[in-house]
């Protein structure tokens, strides 16, 4: 049985030192994942679809002035597809789509 040397006790401390601190860092990194959103105009169709009535399509156009066929390749390109959001549709009492975001 070999006795540890100071060297040996500080490469020890160090390593656990690094891996705690990678460790922290992840954590941080996910974090700041959760809270990020997009910002400018598709900022605004993610918080108008965030209220608890949601947006129409003439909603987010109102918002935006974005053209209808922009405003829905939107949704389904930048805020499904790259910001991984998952959007639900409803119909109102006016039988228009609801657009929400889930959760």
């Amino acid at each position: 049985m070999t006795i540890p040397t100071e060297v040996d006790v500080i490469t020890d401390a160090l390593k656990k030192v690094v891996i705690s601190k990678l460790e922290t860092n992840k954590k941080v990194s996910s974090e700041q994942k959760d809270l990020k959103k997009p910002s400018g105009k598709l900022g605004k169709i993610v918080d108008l679809m965030l209220r608890a009535e949601g947006a129409t399509i003439q909603e987010m156009v109102d918002a935006t002035s974005w053209q209808k066929h922009s405003v829905r390749g939107a949704i389904s390109g930048q805020i499904k597809k790259k910001w991984k959001y998952t959007v639900e549709k409803s119909m109102n009492s006016n039988s228009e789509t609801v657009y929400h975001l889930a959760g």
